[in-house]
């Protein structure tokens, strides 16, 4: 009874206590910096900053640019297999350019032709004589792809007719029969309405925006490689760096250990103060096997990219492109402006939307209505016994009587056009689907410039406080080396200062080429700056 009492007691007590705060903090608070505490960029003192850093023989940042464009030009599997397209994609647009105009046929069949006949004539008694007949034919035509979407065919046949009777009393003769037909077969409602004039050049534009678009992927890819290039460079360029550094590091450190060495043996520092300075030692040196691994493999990634061109090793900031910073990359509305009349991405997708437009207005004509019209023509004429090839062709002028026939046909394969409704639901939806990518591919493009204009603020930002903390480290520079002179310093405490200061500078420096890159994306954006 006691044991359940105390029991009791505690849980009661226990209970009334008041429960611990959470020991995790708040993350949704604000945090404002002060106009007047932000120190500005003094661009006298970035420029004499660049003077001082700025190896002249190195390439710049600019013109490895350059270079990577004439680069990809001459050989990248990827581009040629897009430019290949893009040619493929013109030359078929030449060929129905050239289709909608006349194309002409040569047709003789046969050319020559002789034949013996039985020629049965009612007389009292009957009698049977034979025609022997020699024709020569020659014809062609012309063939128009109308802007309806229907077919024009002129046909021109000429055929001349050697022809002798059996018969004692008949003698050679020439036939000529020339004639000419014209064939015109015109489908109905494949277009806006009962017969649409801007079917053949509504075609025409739907295979332009094909080649607009091949073009425009081979654009976006090379933009795409371009900035992947220049990327790599700006990585190899900090790589090295870090590399430098590291390496000096070392250096230190392999001084610092002789020396702890030395200690040891006069007992001055523990075994455990040792072994520290050796994994510090060996921590340096997996850093630096690590960053010559990551060097290596950006080198790999620039030798495949340029192909045969040799890639710049190392490169330099261009003074002219960080002398300011343009008005356009603070002004969300004209910076998008831009991109939306320059942007590869977004013009394919107005592309896509027009294209989708052009298949809703378009019937498929493999199901519609068709109007026939054929008009034929030729003369005739009953050349006299003995009429020669030249007197022939007088009497065709003189004595021939015209005959024609003209007739109009209709016929339609599916009354319900089942294609037509299918061919109509698929374009009502991708011209949806289009639509949908024209917003989409917009609302990327204000992502990147909100993004752009985030990335630049902050960089700036960064290279204000990155330049103002060099000054620091090299005014430590000289107090250290004043403090040597002195006997209150040494060489590896100026050497550690020295490290802090070109630490400082590649901040800046790798805060400038990140500006660079923006800069040439935005350039070749098609964004002059």
């Amino acid at each position: 009874m006691r044991k359940f009492v105390l029991r009791y007691t505690v849980i009661v007590l226990l209970a009334s206590l008041p429960l611990a705060a959470s020991s995790y903090p708040t993350l949704t608070g604000s945090y404002d910096l002060k106009a007047s505490e932000i120190v500005p960029l003094q661009l006298d003192a970035l420029l004499s900053f660049l003077a001082e850093w700025q190896d002249p023989s190195l390439p710049t940042l600019t013109h490895a640019d350059q270079r990577l464009k004439e680069a990809l030009e001459k050989e990248n599997l990827s581009l040629e297999q897009l430019q290949g397209l893009y040619r493929m994609q013109s030359e078929q647009l030449a060929f129905q350019v050239r289709d909608q105009g006349f194309i002409v046929a040569l047709s003789s069949s046969p050319l020559y032709s002789l034949s013996r006949t039985p020629n049965f004539t009612a007389t009292t008694p009957p009698s049977t004589t034979f025609d022997t007949k020699h024709t020569l034919a020659v014809g062609g035509s012309v063939t128009k792809k109308l802007g309806t979407g229907g077919t024009a065919v002129l046909n021109v046949k000429e055929s001349s007719t050697y022809v002798l009777n059996s018969s004692a009393s008949t003698k050679w003769s020439w036939t000529h029969t020339p004639s000419v037909g014209l064939t015109v077969n015109q489908p109905l409602w494949i277009g806006d309405g009962f017969l649409d004039t801007g079917y053949g050049s509504k075609k025409l534009e739907k295979q332009g925006i094909e080649v607009l678009k091949a073009k425009l992927s081979v654009d976006q890819l090379k933009s795409g490689l371009v900035s992947q290039g220049n990327g790599l460079l700006v990585l190899l360029q900090s790589l090295l760096e870090s590399r430098f550094l590291l390496g000096e590091q070392l250096l230190l450190e392999q001084a610092t250990l002789k020396d702890a060495q030395l200690d040891l043996e006069k007992g001055r520092i523990s075994r455990n103060a040792y072994e520290a300075k050796t994994l510090v030692l060996n921590q340096l040196g997996y850093s630096l096997s690590e960053i010559d691994r990551q060097i290596e493999g950006v080198r790999s990634s620039l030798a495949q990219l340029w192909g045969d061109e040799a890639y710049p090793t190392q490169i330099s900031l261009d003074p002219k492109m960080l002398s300011s910073v343009p008005d356009i990359l603070f002004d969300s509305q004209l910076l998008l402006s831009h991109l939306l009349e320059k942007d590869p991405a977004y013009a394919q997708a107005l592309g896509k939307l027009r294209s989708a437009e052009l298949d809703r207005m378009m019937k498929s004509p493999s199901d519609a209505p068709m109007l026939t019209l054929s008009l034929q023509y030729s003369p005739y004429y009953a050349p006299g016994d003995g009429t020669g090839f030249f007197s022939s062709i007088g009497e065709l002028f003189t004595g021939s009587e015209p005959t024609f026939s003209l007739s109009v046909g209709f016929s339609a394969s599916d009354l319900f056009r089942s294609t037509t409704k299918l061919s109509s639901t698929l374009a009502d939806e991708g011209l949806l689907q289009a639509k949908a990518e024209v917003e989409k591919a917009r609302q990327t493009l204000e992502t990147q410039v909100e993004q752009t204009q985030r990335d630049v603020q902050g960089l700036l930002l960064s290279l204000t406080v990155a330049l103002n903390d060099y000054q620091l480290k090299e005014n430590a520079v000289e107090v250290e080396r004043i403090r040597s002179s002195v006997g209150l310093a040494n060489e590896s405490t100026i050497r550690i200062k020295e490290l802090d200061r070109f630490k400082a500078a590649f901040t800046v420096l790798q805060t400038l080429r990140q500006l660079c890159l923006i800069a040439l994306d935005l350039e070749g954006s098609g964004i002059e700056l």
